[in-house]
């Protein structure tokens, strides 16, 4: 009987050993998941904290350029004025790509023109991938359709427009890319980087006088 009884307490000890054994590495490996997911979120926030590419404009020239006006001499006749204009106009840009981890732009990403505020021409950037680290560069074709009629846009007291006194044409360009990059698989950063360009064109040869570019970033 007392060998029975010794027997018991042995075995309530090593069942008590056993859960204390159980729990205690339960809770190391509570500890070391806790430890991994501080560590992963400080970095995520640190050094692989997500950032919306870079946009810098190289440079913009026309590939083609046609204004005409029944306010020219050359148009004759008489009526009201129209100011019909069609234009090729490229765009080059570079995109760097800071973070870590890829990003990937979608299908709202574009570049547009504009005249006196009005959309004039819209080019899309198809959906695509920028590898962690990279740089890349588009050349980017922005159209305005043919005889497309600037005189719509002007107001009855803007006639005759500032750019027949000047010979200067002036244009706006906005080149947008938005998109998204995940860090470790887990936080996921939507961003969108754009660029406002004041493009100045000379009428006269048909060439580029001048353009000035600021960037823009939006989480």
């Amino acid at each position: 009987m007392q060998e029975s009884k010794n027997t018991m307490k042995e075995f309530d000890r090593m069942t008590e050993d056993e859960n204390k054994e159980g729990t205690q590495c339960l809770w190391a490996t509570i500890a070391v998941v806790v430890l991994v997911a501080t560590v992963a979120t400080i970095l995520g926030f640190t050094v692989f904290k997500a950032k919306d590419p870079t946009l810098q404009v190289n440079a913009i020239s026309l590939e083609g350029f046609h204004l005409a006006s029944s306010a020219f001499p050359a148009s004759g006749g008489g009526g009201s004025p129209s100011f019909n204009l069609s234009l090729s106009m490229r765009i080059a840009i570079t995109v760097h790509n800071p973070n870590k981890e890829s990003f990937k732009y979608d299908s709202n990403s574009s570049a547009t023109l504009f005249y006196d505020g009005d959309e004039v021409g819209q080019t899309l950037i198809p959906p695509g991938t920028l590898i962690a680290e990279s740089t890349v560069f588009f050349s980017l074709i922005l159209d305005v359709e043919a005889a497309a009629d600037l005189s719509a846009v002007l107001g009855d007291n803007e006639f005759p427009p500032n750019y027949i006194n000047t010979g200067l044409l002036p244009m706006k360009a906005t080149t947008q890319l938005s998109g998204s990059a995940t860090i470790f698989r887990v936080f996921k950063h939507y961003g969108v980087s754009s660029t406002d360009c004041n493009i100045t064109i000379f009428i006269a040869n048909a060439t580029i006088e001048s353009f000035s570019c600021n960037q823009n970033a939006k989480d």
